[in-house]
């Protein structure tokens, strides 16, 4: 019987959730919903999208980096799960075909797909296998061949970041271009950056300022090419800075430009380029980093949904954290959490621990950018910590939530579940635990033992219900039983 609730929940859920994934190799985004009008940017094949509006055939999308355009509805397509298998790979060619029949032969491909796209393979391959079966986001099963897939996928080092970058030297120059199929120069930097885990922003003036990076040489006439390190991003400006690259040491620099005849990739040298260098930009060390902040009048004021003035512990109790994580893409993010004073040092090293393992936590937001709307932020897998209001199903028990004491990590894939209710509800086909999924909670596992050790407690380990997204620390000596119990 409880098998047959799973299946009719799994069913139910799947098909009235959706997150929009790009459903052709690379889309254009146009600055309005016409194809004469002017490409922004580019999206490649499964990429998540987010809908910001829609006329007739078209839909206004929003990419992970923020940049956003219109780009014609045929081309996206809904799938819940896709980004949740822990079996995408990325595309390591340049271009990879895609085929229906295990064979380069008789058939034209199916599809090519650009550098870096993540497809999902059927099972995990074997070790001799030329051929390996991949699902497509529309779930038809298709053949790629293993030699254009990178099977152990893992950040690169900048020195690795510097050889790779000539892999695409004689692509060509393309307006708005963000694949392998033609770059423009902050396309170029930013898909060289994310090889790393960094998501630059899209465009020239908000890379320059960018948080993870920090400044070199600030002004024109201060700059010393000396003082220039391989890696570095060299931006080139006549009144406003126009044009990025990379630079590779012994004054040369990589792009993807116009000027100096080359249409195309290409390696040019700072003292004999047309580009009027301006300004350089050092990535920051890509380490675990935290901050540990009181409660501001600005944090509150975002905080309106989820603070309640007669919470059981007040304000000044609580602190505010900013975390560094990885995410379901294989990049580095930053998170916004609030708890209690006395576990925030406990909940940075956390963290930490998870960040050195790698541990996906998809997103890491305040719950008041969901209006503190406790099945709305599950849906998304969004981990939250405090949030002033009773135990679920209750209407006068705080929860542990409430005094800052309790941390949801992927909740999407580690649901709670009590008597048939289910939350999230999209979270239900994850109550079987023998599924393999991205951010999947296990006892044993890093994050489960990280909160352990520090004497947390699991909502996987109880018996009145299963909560596998909830860890809480229970500090007030006074409070009910049932409060550590909660979610």
């Amino acid at each position: 019987m409880y098998r047959r609730l799973l299946f009719f929940f799994y069913l139910y859920f799947t098909l009235s959730l959706s997150a929009t994934l790009v459903n052709r190799p690379v889309v254009n985004m146009y600055a309005a919903p016409s194809e004469e009008a002017e490409v922004l940017s580019q999206a490649i094949y499964a990429s998540s999208v987010e809908v910001v509006a829609t006329s007739d055939d078209w839909t206004r999308i929003k990419t992970p980096d923020g940049d956003s355009g219109w780009t014609l509805s045929s081309d996206l397509i809904d799938n819940q799960k896709y980004w949740m298998s822990p079996l995408l790979r990325p595309i390591s060619s340049l271009f990879a075909h895609v085929y229906l029949v295990r064979d380069t032969e008789p058939r034209k491909p199916l599809m090519t797909l650009p550098f870096s796209t993540m497809v999902q393979l059927v099972e995990r391959p074997d070790a001799d296998s030329r051929w390996l079966l991949i699902r497509l986001i529309d779930g038809q099963k298709a053949w790629i061949q293993r030699g254009d897939l990178n099977l152990d996928p893992k950040p690169i080092q900048l020195d690795m970041m510097l050889a790779l970058s000539k892999k695409f030297l004689g692509l060509p120059y393309t307006w708005g271009g963000s694949s392998s199929y033609g770059f423009d120069c902050t396309g170029y930097v930013q898909m060289l950056y994310k090889q790393m885990g960094v998501l630059l922003p899209r465009h020239v003036c908000p890379q320059a300022p960018f948080e993870q990076l920090m400044p070199q040489s600030p002004l024109l006439d201060s700059i010393e090419l000396s003082e220039l390190l391989p890696g570095d991003l060299v931006f080139f400006a006549h009144r406003y800075p126009h044009h990025v690259g990379i630079y590779l040491g012994h004054d040369e620099f990589i792009h993807a430009g116009v000027r100096d005849h080359r249409p195309f990739v290409n390696i040019n040298n700072l003292k004999k380029t047309d580009y009027q260098l301006a300004f350089a930009r050092r990535l920051k060390p890509l380490n675990y980093t935290y901050s540990i902040s009181e409660i501001t009048p600005d944090i509150k004021a975002r905080m309106q949904y989820s603070w309640r003035d007669d919470n059981p512990v007040a304000l000044e109790d609580l602190r505010f954290l900013k975390i560094r994580h990885w995410g379901y893409d294989d990049l580095i993010h930053e998170g916004e959490l609030v708890v209690h004073a006395l576990v925030a040092q406990d909940v940075v090293d956390i963290f930490g621990e998870l960040f050195k393992a790698r541990f996906p936590v998809e997103k890491i937001r305040l719950i008041d950018e969901y209006q503190a709307d406790d099945e709305a932020s599950c849906t998304d897998n969004n981990s939250s910590a405090f949030c002033s209001r009773m135990i679920t199903g209750s209407t006068n028990l705080w929860s542990n939530h409430s005094y800052g004491c309790a941390v949801d990590i992927n909740p999407l894939v580690n649901p709670y579940a009590r008597n048939g209710y289910i939350c999230p509800k999209a979270g239900a086909p994850y109550l079987d635990r023998t599924h393999d999924v991205k951010g999947k909670i296990d006892r044993e596992g890093v994050c489960c033992q990280a909160f352990l050790k520090r004497g947390w407690e699991w909502g996987g380990d109880w018996t009145s219900l299963v909560d596998y997204q909830h860890f809480e620390k229970n500090l007030y000596q006074n409070l009910p039983d049932i409060v550590q119990n909660d979610s």
